[in-house]
């Protein structure tokens, strides 16, 4: 086994070979999307249709492989490719849910006909029915309107109208404390604008939303797995959570700069900025 909160500069392949089976307690990937458009500094996102979909056939194997029983994948894609996804990894894995990260800004306009896009999905798996799923710990607070008009739309309800003022108000207290359960279709975390992110890569996405997955489907001092590391994102989620974490990037422009965030991210922890 590889050492662990440690990001390797390795391609994905080589890298995934090195760790043990059913080890890793939830797995969060972001692969390139094969959209010919984005410029990783390798041709990652310039494959062909076949030559693409072979090569994840071989890392979600080794996906498969290296996840423990009780754990999780999210996996990152485009609307273009998300069918792919979900059928190859469903031979391995069990199909839960498919998340919509509907990040409110895109292209305005398209040369081809056809819709602009809002949003990215991702297909969220687990390796058995004994899985982690926090939902008891982790609910999204409401905005002062929207808490108002969810008591509103309550007291419509046939079985509210029957509670006393007493339950009601504690029915709003609990509201008010908690917030609201999460659906699949996450509106409230929007895109990173360039000033915004950290690396300057072109995939950065927000720490918060990577966040989300590991605090749902994973418990302090779990190991997580991401083999394209991109920005170094859902590295920073689990060391802001108190995982562990261990990854690769193919690409050392990158890995270095994933190497420095996260040391940038300790020493600020230590001097307790």
């Amino acid at each position: 086994m590889l050492e662990i909160n440690k990001v390797y500069n390795q391609d994905c392949l080589d890298f995934l070979k090195q760790i043990d089976n059913e080890s890793i307690d939830l797995v969060i990937v972001d692969p390139p999307y094969n959209l010919q458009k984005f410029d990783y500094g390798n041709q990652s996102d310039f494959q062909g249709d076949r030559e693409y979909k072979e090569w994840c056939k071989k890392w979600i194997t080794e996906i498969g492989r290296v996840l423990k029983r009780e754990g999780s994948l999210y996996c990152w894609t485009s609307r273009q490719y998300v069918g792919f996804f979900q059928e190859e990894l469903s031979k391995l894995l069990q199909y839960r849910n498919t998340i919509i990260w509907s990040y409110g800004r895109g292209a305005q306009y398209r040369k081809e006909l056809n819709y602009g896009d809002r949003y990215e999905p991702c297909l969220f798996f687990t390796k058995s029915d004994a899985y982690c799923f926090n939902k008891e710990r982790y609910f999204i607070p409401f905005d002062p309107e929207a808490l108002i008009g969810n008591v509103r739309n309550l007291k419509l309800l046939a079985f509210y109208k029957k509670q006393s003022p007493e339950v009601l108000k504690k029915i709003y207290q609990r509201m008010k404390e908690h917030g609201k359960f999460m659906i699949n279709v996450w509106d409230d975390i929007g895109h990173l604008h360039n000033n915004e992110k950290i690396t300057g890569h072109l995939n950065e996405k927000p720490v918060r939303l990577i966040e989300r997955c590991v605090l749902m489907s994973s418990n302090e001092g779990d190991l997580v797995l991401d083999c394209f590391g991109g920005s170094g994102t859902t590295y920073m989620a689990a060391l802001k959570n108190k995982r562990n974490y261990i990854g690769c990037e193919i690409e050392e422009n990158w890995h270095n700069k994933i190497c420095q965030r996260i040391q940038n991210y300790n020493s600020n922890l230590k001097h307790g900025d």
